[in-house]
């Protein structure tokens, strides 16, 4: 963390703040400002992030999110876009990583520097540290309409109850069974189980709770 520090310190603090961002430069002659900050983070394929974002909005995005080619989603404002990708296929390591690694980006642009994330000193538009990065990724995911569903025992027992608590109007269970054409005590044993997960199902963790509060 040490090493990392140093290196963000060397591209996001100016050398000479004094004078301004452009050396030789006085600051009354050159107006230093971000205009575009992208910041990134990434998760593991279990953590849910990318199926939950396919759902997800933001009151800051009047677009609703959008998949390309199964591999990215995106939601797309004006001065405010969320992304997520498969890192290891764009890389193309699937050798060494065996399941995807997501890279979530927030890209902030203009308004969202000298208006909506903007710190009262002055972060996010006329400079940068890894302490305002990582409080404004935590606010902007605490703005999404996003909870992820905490992974069950990976049974079908388990996406049955998911689906019960998601999309009870198609009514999962009962269609199950019945595609199945399962003895009543297969279905009653069956059904017992998903009443036993729905009963102890987890609460959906915020998609903040995800980023390092300091």
């Amino acid at each position: 963390m040490v090493r990392l520090n140093y290196f963000l310190i060397q591209i996001l603090v100016p050398q000479f703040p004094d004078t301004g961002f452009i050396p030789g430069y006085g600051q009354n002659r050159t107006s230093g400002h971000f205009t575009r900050i992208d910041m990134p983070w990434q998760f593991h394929y279990e953590s849910g992030i990318f199926q939950a974002l396919r759902d997800a909005s933001h009151d800051k995005i009047r677009s609703s999110a959008s998949v390309i080619r199964g591999q990215t989603v995106s939601l797309k404002g004006s001065f405010l876009e969320i992304t997520a990708h498969n890192k290891v296929r764009q890389l193309r390591v699937g050798k060494q990583f065996k399941k995807p690694i997501y890279r979530v980006e927030f890209r902030l642009i203009k308004k969202a520097l000298n208006e909506v994330y903007k710190f009262a000193d002055g972060r996010g538009y006329t400079k940068v540290d890894l302490d305002w990065c990582r409080r404004t990724m935590r606010l902007i995911a605490s703005e999404l309409q996003c909870d992820i569903q905490p992974l069950g025992n990976g049974t079908l027992a388990d996406y049955v109850a998911w689906a019960e608590s998601n999309a009870p109007t198609i009514k999962p269970l009962l269609n199950y069974v019945r595609m199945r054409k399962s003895t009543p005590q297969t279905e009653r044993k069956f059904s017992r189980q998903v009443a036993a997960r729905l009963r102890h199902q987890q609460a959906p963790v915020p998609f903040a709770s995800f980023f390092p509060e300091q």
